[in-house]
């Protein structure tokens, strides 16, 4: 396939909602940055020929978390999604694609889903292709009209929809694909909303629709797929999404998990088939577990290694390598040590 699609990842917000000092997009679900679960998807698109970053608040802090070779711009002012847009033109040049425009703080978008949504973008050959979905409680989110034959008419605000809009249960996601020769011209006509003092992107496209350009829309499959983390709920919501994910992607490579309920285990974790999981124990940060163990319960282990057949026990274990056929616990404590090799 052709890679003729450039991602821009909105990394810019300071994220309010969070209550925090640290950028939104630096919380972490299940031992990773928000913003890698994007920078992770991206990079498995076949279409993708680049993907630039658009960094604002705290930028540096963001910078220093990021793989060395995705590209940063810097939105000096936060002035909304469609002036965040604006600062790509130069890095873009004379670039003739699509461009994909995702959220940093999205982390449950699929691979599939955004394939999808590239298909229908070109099979319409559409200027621009709105990921939408269908949400039991829309409130917050922008509502997408359409006409009687289906077709999307605006993106509404909350903040300006009437009444029967805001009945309306699908949302803008703020998940697009753009032909780019058309968002560079409808950016440079783009409008100052004098109430909020912002660029709304979203006004590219009614201006699309009035000028009688193909807009094109995508409902997910699954309504939370889109849902974006604005505060420390929806940031627990995600982290049991995420960590369902992870046991049972463990689970059908062999491992056996005897309660998932109780157990907590980050992305970056490997466990080798034939290990057995007890209940109310985390695995944490670039932990390696080998096959045939015997994990918890009440154990945690943190940037460690274990090697085959170990058997551990109610254990702190951090920073450490475990020998193979070692038996640890209970209430054992191991910080920084290396090749400890107990039980014989």
């Amino acid at each position: 396939m052709e890679k003729d699609t450039i991602a821009v990842i909105l990394a810019a917000g300071e994220g309010t909602r969070m209550k925090s000092s640290a950028p939104k997009v630096l919380h972490k679900l299940c031992g990773t940055p928000i913003i890698n679960y994007s920078l992770n998807t991206t990079s498995k698109l076949s279409f993708i020929k680049e993907t630039l970053v658009i960094l604002g608040h705290k930028a540096e802090e963001v910078k220093k978390t990021l793989p060395s070779n995705v590209k940063t711009i810097l939105q000096r002012e936060q002035l909304g999604t469609g002036h965040a847009l604006m600062q790509i033109k130069n890095a873009l040049g004379d670039f003739k694609g699509n461009i994909l425009v995702l959220c940093a703080d999205a982390p449950l978008l699929t691979v599939e889903t955004l394939e999808k949504l590239y298909q229908t973008h070109k099979k319409q050959n559409a200027s621009a292709t709105i990921l939408t979905s269908v949400i039991n409680n829309p409130k917050g989110y922008g509502r997408v009209t359409r006409n009687n034959e289906g077709m999307v008419v605006k993106i509404v605000e909350e903040l300006d929809a009437t009444p029967s809009e805001k009945n309306i249960n699908e949302i803008n996601t703020s998940i697009y694909c753009f032909k780019w020769e058309d968002l560079h011209q409808a950016l440079n006509n783009l409008k100052l909303n004098q109430e909020k003092g912002e660029y709304y992107l979203t006004d590219c496209i009614e201006n699309f629709i009035k000028d009688q350009l193909v807009v094109a829309s995508l409902k997910t499959e699954d309504p939370n797929e889109a849902l974006g983390i604005n505060n420390r709920i929806h940031l627990s919501k995600a982290e049991n999404r995420i960590r369902e994910q992870i046991l049972n992607n463990l689970m059908l490579q062999g491992v056996t998990i005897l309660d998932p309920n109780s157990t907590f285990v980050d992305q970056e974790v490997k466990i080798e088939q034939d290990t057995i999981i007890y209940p109310y124990t985390s695995i944490m940060g670039n932990t390696v577990i080998e096959s045939k163990c015997v994990i918890g319960p009440f154990s945690c282990i943190i940037n460690s290694e274990i090697e085959n057949e170990c058997t551990v026990f109610s254990s702190f274990i951090v920073n450490s390598h475990i020998e193979r056929n070692s038996s640890i616990g209970p209430y054992d404590y191991f910080k920084n040590s290396q090749q400890v090799k107990l039980g014989e």
